[in-house]
């Protein structure tokens, strides 16, 4: 939050969406759904009113991360498939951890069985699951920082 406070400061508004989609991150990983949803939402406004494409892609793809994990798999799919059509029409590709989300969206739509797991393994699935978040994640915070590099330089 302390990025946020500094990147507000300054109007940096591609850093102060950078910082909010990685507090959506923080707490979609602590299992805030809700807070995760309000962070991501709010980068995907800047992001959609500065204009930049990957950065709303990105964004569609946590909103994506909260339809899924509320077990709306259709609207995670939609997203997802929102986001890859951005991508696909400005040239960049998803992070290879994301067919992996999508694969197991779809197999999960596809298979009236996951509705009716018992616990156990909704646990299991859900360790799974959050194994392939962390990775998102790791992923998603490296490639913001390599673009705020690029950009500061271009600057500069």
């Amino acid at each position: 939050s302390q990025s946020l406070s500094i990147r507000s400061g300054l109007g940096d508004k591609y850093g102060v969406a950078v910082s909010l989609y990685a507090l959506g991150m923080v707490a979609y990983n602590n299992g805030d759904l809700q807070t995760a949803e309000i962070r991501f939402s709010d980068a995907l406004k800047i992001r959609r009113d500065i204009g930049s494409a990957a950065g709303i892609a990105t964004s569609l793809d946590g909103s994506a991360l909260i339809a899924i994990a509320r077990q709306d798999i259709q609207v995670g799919l939609m997203l997802i498939g929102a986001a890859e059509a951005l991508r696909q029409s400005i040239g960049v590709k998803r992070l290879p951890i994301w067919e992996e989300t999508v694969s197991a969206a779809e197999l999960q739509l596809n298979d009236p069985s996951f509705y009716r797991r018992s616990a156990p393994e909704m646990v299991e699935f859900n360790q799974a699951l959050e194994e392939k978040r962390s990775k998102v994640h790791a992923l998603y915070l490296r490639w913001e920082t390599l673009e705020e590099k690029k950009k500061m330089a271009s600057q500069g």
